[in-house]
């Protein structure tokens, strides 16, 4: 049996290591002729070996299972088609979904996301806390987006945003509010057992981004 791309993606990614075919296959346990014939397209191995060959070889798993049956399944093949071509978004360590915490600057690693899900605005935050909890749990990851300028407060309101007050980031649902002129935010937590917080004039807030949805989940 012979499938294209699962053979391309074997190859490129084994050339990639400049290792041998045995010393990849040595760390999770199969053969490194296994995967040399994966690699020249002459044999396609059972789930359980994808899976490890994937690991082995610094690969999606999902893409990895996908164009194995790319050629087999239509469905496959358009799944294939649809996450082949992943985009990396980057990532800012932890935001806290609790007490706000110093706020990250730096990115810290790059998350790659479906093209359709990837903007020039948007960012992947990892949270931390539970007082998102049950929507937004601890160890999740977020699809941020901002936009050049900051956000209107308007914009986000009983959205789910990170927020920067005074110097110091965290996690919260934004609830805007109109009473004779005055607009009043407040922030709350999903999480009935926290405090939500208004607002004053002096604090120094800014929405930097609205959580689009949540991208992966620590099982």
């Amino acid at each position: 049996m012979s499938n294209k791309n699962f053979s391309k993606l074997i190859k490129a990614a084994a050339e990639k290591t400049n290792l041998s075919f045995e010393a990849i296959a040595k760390c999770k346990g199969f053969s490194g002729e296994y995967l040399r014939k994966a690699a020249h397209g002459e044999r396609i191995p059972k789930d359980e070996i994808i899976i490890r060959m994937a690991g082995a070889l610094g690969i999606d798993k999902n893409t990895l299972v996908a164009a194995a049956f790319s050629d087999k399944f239509p469905e496959a093949q358009r799944h294939f088609e649809r996450i082949k071509n992943k985009k990396a978004l980057p990532v800012y360590g932890h935001i806290v979904a609790g007490d706000p915490t110093m706020a990250i600057q730096e990115s810290q690693a790059e998350y790659r996301v479906l093209s359709e899900q990837w903007d020039e605005h948007r960012y992947v935050l990892i949270v931390s806390g539970d007082s998102m909890h049950p929507e937004v749990k601890d160890g999740d990851m977020v699809l941020v987006e901002n936009t050049p300028g900051g956000l209107d407060p308007k914009r986000c309101h009983m959205k789910i945003c990170a927020v920067l007050l005074n110097g110091e980031s965290t996690l919260k649902r934004v609830f805007i509010d109109k009473k004779r002129g005055q607009l009043t935010i407040q922030l709350k937590p999903d999480n009935p057992l926290m405090p939500a917080y208004t607002a004053k004039e002096e604090d120094e807030f800014q929405i930097q981004g609205i959580v689009l949805e949540i991208i992966k989940r620590r099982l």
